[in-house]
């Protein structure tokens, strides 16, 4: 009986530390696998705090451009009395092609023809930035919410609208 009494708690000492470590062994499994969610929910919060820092950086630069293009108030160089010289340094620091550089300088009216282009270019830019923040919100939409996605493409529907209406203005 003595031996029988030791055997079995041996037994049931043995079983008890297999179900010890089983239960660790599981415990330890869900730890990691909690860690690993908790993980990807930070890492996929953090791309939309940084997709949505730059896409709203994108809509400002956008918003000012239009502003900018659209404004009654607009200011333009003397070009009338400058020198050749002058004429093209400004000219080259606002990255205009060397055709139209040319063109300015043989015009009578200078003034007139700068404002004329001027307004193209300017509407190259914002054409450009637009596209460029309509394409990163296209390339990162996995990141936003739906209804911040949304937001966002609706701005900018509404930024192709004035900006068609504005431009058929002038």
């Amino acid at each position: 009986m003595f031996l029988g009494k030791k055997w079995l708690e041996k037994k049931f000492t043995e079983s008890l530390e297999e179900f010890k470590h089983e239960q660790q062994k599981e415990l330890e499994d869900t730890r990691y696998k909690i860690y690993y969610l908790f993980n990807r929910v930070l890492k996929i919060q953090e791309k939309e705090f940084d997709v949505l820092s730059t896409a709203w950086e994108k809509m400002q630069d956008v918003n000012e451009l239009v502003s900018s293009l659209v404004s009654v108030l607009q200011q333009y160089p003397d070009l009338n009395n400058r020198s050749e010289q002058i004429v093209r340094e400004i000219l080259d620091g606002q990255k205009w092609h060397d055709l139209h550089i040319e063109e300015l300088l043989k015009s009578s009216d200078r003034n007139k023809y700068y404002q004329d282009k001027i307004f193209w270019y300017r509407l190259t830019d914002v054409k450009k930035s637009f596209m460029n923040f309509r394409d990163y919100i296209s390339r990162n939409r996995i990141f936003l919410r739906k209804d911040l996605k949304d937001l966002f493409v609706k701005a900018g529907d509404k930024g192709v609208e004035k900006l068609s209406s504005e431009a058929s203005l002038c």
